[in-house]
């Protein structure tokens, strides 16, 4: 890890566990090696910081385009290997960034298949661009599950418990069919998503 990133990690570690007391489970099933796509719901502007706490490896992740107008804040995300998506969007450069970032820095990428935060607990409908970007890079496919991130303050005070859950990642064989021809692109956001749900019902 970069010396940064190492400081941004152990802050955030810490934090996850002191303060928001965060509950992990299914570990085991993290990449030791080599890259991959973390494929999480999205609860909270601190997804990326929890999750990338709990890998103990460099991450990368989409932020939206807004955060990189502002100075400071866009100098921080970038020393985090962040990088801008405009939402709503075909991001042709955006994708090629992630390819990049998963063949030639062989570097975990975090992607929320929904595209957007959901504050309501459930899961959305997912989008098929991280089927394209699986499909280009035939990487494995982590599910995550961040469960009451958007409840932080709750958790703080012991209201309710954070929880995050990793499931047995999906391997290129196991999708390979399904993104052979670009209409089973959706099968296979929807198959993440059903993952990811799943771990849901494990919590």
């Amino acid at each position: 890890m970069k010396p940064f990133y190492t400081f941004a990690y152990v802050i955030c570690q810490s934090v996850s566990r002191v303060i928001f007391h965060v509950s992990v489970k299914g570990r085991e099933h993290i990449p030791k090696s080599g890259p991959f796509i973390a494929a999480s719901n999205h609860t909270s502007f601190t997804d990326p910081p929890l999750i990338g706490s709990l890998l103990k490896r460099e991450i990368a992740f989409f932020a939206k385009e807004e955060l990189f107008h502002k100075v400071i804040l866009k100098d921080l995300i970038k020393k985090l290997n962040s990088f801008p998506v405009k939402r709503g969007e075909s991001n042709v450069s955006s994708v090629k960034i992630c390819i990049r970032i998963l063949l030639d820095q062989k570097m975990p990428l975090l992607i929320f298949p929904e595209g957007t935060r959901i504050k309501t607990g459930q899961l959305g409908t997912p989008e098929r661009g991280i089927s394209f970007i699986a499909a280009q890079t035939k990487v494995p496919i982590l599910p995550i599950y961040v469960e009451n991130g958007e409840r932080l303050l709750e958790c703080a005070l012991f209201q309710r418990r954070l929880k995050v859950r990793f499931g047995e990642a999906i391997q290129y064989d196991d999708y390979a069919s399904l993104v052979k021809e670009k209409k089973g692109y959706t099968e296979l956001a929807q198959l993440i998503m059903s993952k990811i749900q799943a771990l849901k019902g494990e919590s």
